[in-house]
């Protein structure tokens, strides 16, 4: 209860003293402001592909490419257009609109999803993949194909399955983090879902749900210790400035989806459907290599521009241990983590 409560004070905190912007907007787009158009045949439609990822990364370009790729592919049928930075709200947000009809894509993780879908977090379990080749692979499983299937008809459709490569998240500190101990009593910025906020209490530390656009300044002005992101997100927000340390635990070989409404999916034309889901399959390939290319010359930007540490002496198994704590609070069936595991038997061979 008292990190739970630490973790409100600090975006309450945050709130108030500080400027939001990017994905910290406080007057998010709601769905009367983005365009509704019609789905009907031979009739052109707008989607803002909205999403909270920085300016200027690899993924962020990747999605940009996907935006040019189907406005071109569909004759101008369907327009795509792409918003960073989270200037039309945060993910919980965007995918709120998404739901209730708005004409709109997020790039989410499947965690985000869980007010809509709840199974396919487990996608998002710390430690869940071995490496990102994982990651479409466990998509073209049955498994992966029925909560893509299953996701679709709880009202969002997945247009890659869940298949992406969003990057390996690492955790940036003021001090090394080696061991789960390091980590106690710290304020770690999280974002507002349950699976991170677990991992976080997990580890010992103190969740704290701060907009990603503000946790410069809250690193900057103490309020926060330290952050976790995929390594090219992370450069993109300058947190390199603030924190010293990088330290490679790899607790999520992140996985994203391109997400849109079902219904609007649905009342498309079907060629219009094919182009979407095959400019979405050849999104996965080239943001992928895109964001794989990126993170290792991002680690060494970090290390010339601002004399970063990259701390590879992370005790990787006891932070893997120590996380094994959220499958046991965080309600997923046994059920369900066996299936899930034998996904991951399937992909690996075993």
């Amino acid at each position: 209860m008292r990190r739970k409560a630490m973790a409100l004070l600090l975006t309450v905190a945050m709130a108030a003293g500080l400027t939001a912007c990017g994905g910290g907007s406080s007057d998010p787009a709601s769905s009367s402001d983005v365009s509704t158009g019609t789905a009907s045949s031979g009739k052109a439609i707008t989607i803002k592909l909205c999403h909270t990822d920085p300016s200027g990364c690899a993924v962020t370009t990747a999605l940009q490419q996907f935006a040019e790729a189907v406005t071109k592919d569909t004759d101008g049928r369907i327009v795509i257009e792409e918003y960073a930075d989270g200037i039309m709200g945060d993910d919980d947000e965007i995918n709120e609109q998404i739901y209730n009809g708005a004409y709109m894509m997020n790039y989410s993780d499947p965690a985000l999803l869980e007010p809509y879908y709840p199974e396919y977090s487990i996608l998002f379990s710390p430690y869940f993949y071995n490496s990102y080749d994982e990651i479409a692979k466990v998509a073209q499983t049955d498994f992966g194909k029925r909560l893509q299937a299953e996701c679709k008809e709880a009202g969002l459709m997945v247009l890659d399955g869940m298949s992406s490569y969003y990057g390996s998240r690492q955790i940036m500190s003021k001090k090394p983090i080696n061991t789960p101990d390091d980590l106690k009593g710290l304020n770690f910025r999280m974002p507002n879902n349950a699976t991170q906020l677990e991992l976080a209490e997990a580890w010992g530390a103190n969740p704290a749900t701060i907009s990603f656009s503000e946790t410069y300044t809250a690193l900057q002005q103490g309020v926060v210790d330290c952050v976790e992101n995929p390594i090219g997100a992370l450069k993109a927000n300058s947190i390199d400035e603030v924190c010293p340390y990088i330290n490679i635990t790899n607790h999520f070989y992140a996985v994203n989806g391109l997400v849109m409404n079902a219904k609007i999916f649905d009342s498309l034309d079907a060629d219009l459907q094919q182009i979407l889901l095959d400019d979405a399959a050849d999104f996965v390939e080239y943001s992928t290599k895109m964001v794989a290319d990126e993170e290792e010359e991002v680690l060494q930007q970090m290390v010339e521009d601002n004399g970063v540490t990259v701390n590879r002496d992370v005790d990787v198994e006891a932070m893997k241990a120590a996380a094994q704590k959220v499958f046991e609070v965080h309600g997923w069936s046994q059920e369900l983590i066996d299936e899930a595991n034998a996904a991951l038997a399937e992909v690996r061979g075993e």
